[in-house]
């Protein structure tokens, strides 16, 4: 108060710049007064008496932005751990994040979940807590859980002061369908003062409202700009979240369109990011990489920014960040070039944490406790038989539930041949095998099928990411690649593993949870940038964009509408069983 009246003088003053104002949807002038890591005062004008020993940057000809938002993403995804992500997205301006956990908590539970949040204590990034909804998702007649969080755990989560919300990324069906333990933990959310987040993927719009009614607050699904628009018309908040498949570059012009005619109001559109590889955070960035995209698509600057920033902090119930105002956490980066959001400087609560695209900050490592650097517990199968699944007796083919990776998933029937008594992938028809081996309890299950979508032509692919159980799997060509990947993956406890004609041929580990590692940002990229280098050239993969990505979600019963979990075909839109033999 004493430095906005002018009785005191500020610790830092950002002289000269133009003040991306949020909340008036305005450009300008303005110099920042900053006191114990807090804005006081905006000064337009000449400040009589100057601003006495306070420390200047000088930011003429630059724009001050907001320290930009991520309301939904996983941490895990990335690959990184939490110190390595901090200075990874702090530099490209990215001052808050909102992170849903649930892979700690399926992996390793609640004790793993808050070893993560205690590791990002510290960081020149804030980092908001989206507590898991549901671990395990699925029930025990579906899938084999690793861990489960009961509803006294979540309890204790939802009251650390790090919880945003209850996080929604989990099927619309326990909403729907009234599930008691959803509902309860939903009530509890309220009770706390935490909203309840969403996942509505192209409902009906009846089911829509059924959300909405029962207090969900957003979705960070809407795939086409007439869901977005039915998104904002029936309450939620839009978490756009661009990639292939879901609200793409031209979903972004027509946006802007909307926006420019003001056929449409964008406060409650926010910029998300959900899950981003760490060799496409190196390349391409972070949150900033969608903002870029809302700018080139000729969303105006301003509702870009809002996207990014304000409507995020509005989303959080949180008013101290997300503007640059009196009373406001200082997070203010300082942009040299708006439409290319190139950013010069970051301030995190006051303090300079990085400068020209690097990280000046001394960020600390917390080390992750050993229970979560063994994770893969169960013992791979002795044989390649074990992946094998036999076939009638007396026939050459049988009808077959193909799951067939696309959005969203869909099942088709096909004839697969017979061989020595064993069904056989069919690559002319991009049909390979696929085991997924529980991990946790080496009870010795295996759930056998086959599965479309990849391309694959040769050899076998192994991975410890397979949402949100994350029990092993290996898809494949052929079943003896297919064995060999498992071993070499149970062998490193984690990671990804290429097989071909018996051999390794790539891989990457992951020693944290199966799905973390231990090196910095860049060098991790390369290393998984050999991986899809080698998954396409090598091995045939005709997913030439986020091929990882899509092996990371090709078996997993969370999304829409089936997968393959430890005990077999799965459909996750009415939770029950499928034969893999047709009828």
């Amino acid at each position: 108060m004493k430095v906005a009246s002018g009785e005191a003088d500020p610790d830092l003053v950002i002289v000269g710049g133009t003040v991306a104002n949020v909340l008036s949807g305005e450009f300008h002038r303005g110099d920042v007064l900053i006191k114990r890591g807090r804005i006081a005062s905006i000064v337009e004008g000449d400040r009589k008496g100057g601003y006495g020993d306070a420390r200047i940057i000088d930011a003429t000809d630059r724009y001050l932005v907001p320290g930009l938002i991520d309301p939904h993403m996983h941490l895990e995804s990335s690959s990184l751990l939490p110190d390595e992500f901090a200075k990874a997205i702090v530099s490209r301006g990215v001052t808050t994040i909102a992170i849903d956990p649930h892979e700690f908590g399926n992996i390793v539970g609640l004790a793993g979940v808050e070893a993560l949040m205690q590791a990002t204590k510290g960081l020149p990034v804030r980092v908001l807590l989206r507590v898991p909804a549901r671990v395990p998702e699925l029930s025990a007649e579906l899938e084999t859980p690793g861990h489960t969080i009961d509803d006294a755990g979540t309890e204790t989560m939802l009251l650390w002061p790090e919880a945003a919300c209850l996080a929604g990324d989990i099927s619309p069906t326990f909403v729907l369908r009234r599930d008691d333990m959803q509902l309860r933990r939903m009530q509890l959310a309220y009770d706390l003062g935490r909203y309840v987040s969403g996942y509505v993927p192209q409902l009906p719009i009846g089911d829509v409202d059924t959300m909405v009614a029962a207090g969900v607050r957003d979705s960070h699904v809407p795939k086409t700009i007439n869901e977005l628009v039915s998104n904002l018309r029936h309450g939620l908040y839009a978490l756009l979240t661009p990639r292939p498949g879901r609200f793409e570059a031209d979903c972004f012009a027509e946006l802007g369109d909307l926006v420019r005619k003001r056929a449409i109001d964008s406060r409650r559109i926010c910029l998300c990011t959900d899950d981003v590889l760490v060799h496409e955070l190196i390349s391409d960035g972070h949150l900033d990489a969608r903002l870029r995209l809302a700018l080139k698509m000729e969303v105006p600057p301003m509702a870009a920014l809002q996207m990014a920033t304000v409507n995020t902090a509005s989303l959080l119930g949180r008013d101290d960040i997300g503007a640059i105002a009196p009373g406001r956490v200082a997070d203010v980066a300082i942009v040299s070039d708006l439409h290319n959001f190139v950013v010069e400087r970051v301030l995190y609560s006051g303090d300079l944490v990085a400068e020209n695209g690097h990280c000046v900050a001394d960020v600390p490592r917390h080390e992750m406790p050993a229970f979560a650097r063994h994770t893969i517990l169960s013992d791979m199968p002795a044989s390649s038989r074990a992946l094998m699944i036999d076939a009638p007796v007396g026939n050459t083919s049988a009808k077959c539930n193909v799951l067939v990776y696309s959005h969203p998933k869909v099942l088709e029937t096909h004839d697969l041949a017979i061989r020595d008594g064993i069904l056989q992938p069919d690559t002319s028809s991009d049909i390979l095998a696929v085991a997924v081996v529980e991990r946790y309890h080496n009870s010795g299950r295996i759930g056998r099928g086959f599965v479309k979508g990849m391309g694959l032509k040769r050899g076998a692919l192994a991975s410890s990411t397979n949402h949100n159980n994350h029990h092993v799997f290996a898809v494949g060509a052929s079943y003896a690649d297919m064995k060999l990947a498992l071993d070499e993956l149970k062998r490193m406890q984690g990671g990804y593993v290429a097989v071909l004609d018996g051999a390794v041929i790539a891989s990457v580990h992951f020693p944290v949870i199966g799905m973390i590692s231990d090196l910095p940002a860049r060098e991790l990229a390369r290393e998984v940038e050999r991986f899809e280098a080698a998954m396409v050239g090598q091995l045939g993969c005709t997913i030439a964009k986020r091929p990882m990505y899509a092996l990371n979600f090709l078996c997993s019963p969370v999304v829409m509408n089936y997968g393959i979990t430890d005990l077999g075909l799965v459909n996750s839109l009415h939770m029950h069983r499928v034969p893999l033999l047709a009828e």
